[in-house]
């Protein structure tokens, strides 16, 4: 990083043009701050290898829009030697971008990548890249049309995409597809209860054996809480379950950990900063159990950032021991369930709005309209 720009460009040139022709199945230029000029000087490795590339990984780069645009023309553009090879794209198996600055134009040209990858697609990271709603909207249209080439897919990483419901609704389209799914990373791509019982019931629809799950940052409201317990109770291999930083309160996290209990898979729970009070607490003491039989692999479980009493901190610990984590941030001179009572969540269940029920009509009309699915943004 100290060298001088030039002096670094040609290095990095005369490095990537020894392995033009080297059939190479992986390229890995994480963690170095490339921008245009380096994807340039990078040009050659990356064209080079049509007929053999299967991972990618760009990630932390500093990869601008006009940058990413640079990608995607070298990782769509058909094989120049006359043969009949297709693009780059077409045999990747795994592409992570992460931790870029490439924005809404930066999602254009993701999608222009997804538009030509095909069903040997397995591993797919596009996180932290400063999108927008418009753009996040550009790569959950581009996924859902990609339809059946998206079976095979095993990791989905699209954490920090603000999709929004609308862009949860296109989500919700290709998780129905990816019957193979075993993580699935949604973080801080504001959902919301609609959204996040959309995904749930597609969820459930593909049956895919997902290990992990991250909702965290969704604006998940005890409302959206029942669609995820709804699929909980259908899900016998979730290994790992987070959703942090939303407003599931107690209610909602008394029918998730009451959905959980049973499962002999759980290992670790994540549900810091959900407003959740002495009710949330007991909900998670009883469905833990005496002895620990309610969740017998769990490891860990954090809670803080909560608005647990002394007393609720005290019965935490006397029942999950050192599985429970730190618990040094909590609101505790109030009690924020101090009002509540069964009766709520009574009158929860009884209302006519609710959102897993009107997930299921939803989907099943936006699965009806699948197969002519089209991208909604133009992609060139």
């Amino acid at each position: 990083a100290s060298r001088p720009e030039d002096e670094a460009l040609q290095v990095l040139q005369i490095l990537c043009d020894a392995f033009k022709s080297a059939n190479l199945v992986e390229v890995n230029l994480s963690d170095n701050a490339l921008g245009s000029k380096g994807i340039s000087a990078c040009r050659s490795v990356l064209s080079g290898q049509v007929e053999s590339l299967q991972r990618l990984s760009l990630c932390n780069n500093g990869l601008s829009a006009a940058s990413m645009e640079e990608v995607a023309d070298i990782l769509t553009a058909d094989a120049d030697d006359g043969s009949d090879s297709g693009c780059a794209g077409e045999n990747l198996t795994q592409i992570h971008f992460f931790n870029n600055m490439s924005g809404n134009g930066g999602c254009h040209a993701f999608a222009r990548i997804l538009s030509r990858c095909s069903d040997a697609l397995r591993d797919v990271r596009f996180s932290g890249t400063r999108a927008g709603r418009d753009g996040s909207q550009v790569v959950a249209s581009a996924l859902a049309a990609m339809e059946d080439r998206a079976r095979n897919i095993v990791r989905l990483d699209l954490a920090d995409n603000t999709f929004g419901i609308e862009g949860a609704r296109n989500l919700a389209k290709v998780l129905r597809q990816t019957t193979n799914l075993t993580y699935l990373n949604l973080a801080e791509c504001m959902c919301e209860d609609e959204g996040i019982g959309l995904i749930c019931h597609s969820l459930w629809a593909a049956d895919a054996p997902i290990a992990e799950i991250n909702l965290s940052g969704n604006e998940i409201s005890k409302s959206g809480a029942r669609a995820i317990a709804e699929y909980m109770e259908e899900n016998s291999t979730i290994k790992i379950f987070c959703a942090e930083e939303n407003e599931l309160t107690s209610l909602g996290v008394k029918r998730l950990v009451t959905a959980l209990a049973g499962s002999d898979q759980l290992e670790e729970i994540r549900l810091a900063c959900n407003e959740i009070g002495s009710i949330g607490a007991a909900a998670i003491v009883e469905a833990h159990g005496p002895d620990g039989e309610g969740m017998p692999g769990l490891k860990s479980i954090h809670l803080d950032r909560n608005y647990f009493s002394e007393g609720s901190v005290e019965a935490l610990r006397a029942a999950l021991g050192d599985r429970l984590g730190a618990m040094e941030d909590n609101d505790k001179d109030e009690d924020i369930d101090d009002g509540l009572s069964d009766d709520d969540e009574d009158e929860e269940d009884e209302d006519e709005d609710d959102v897993g029920h009107v997930a299921d009509a939803d989907v099943d009309a936006l699965t009806a309209q699948v197969a002519g699915a089209t991208l909604e943004h133009d992609l060139t």
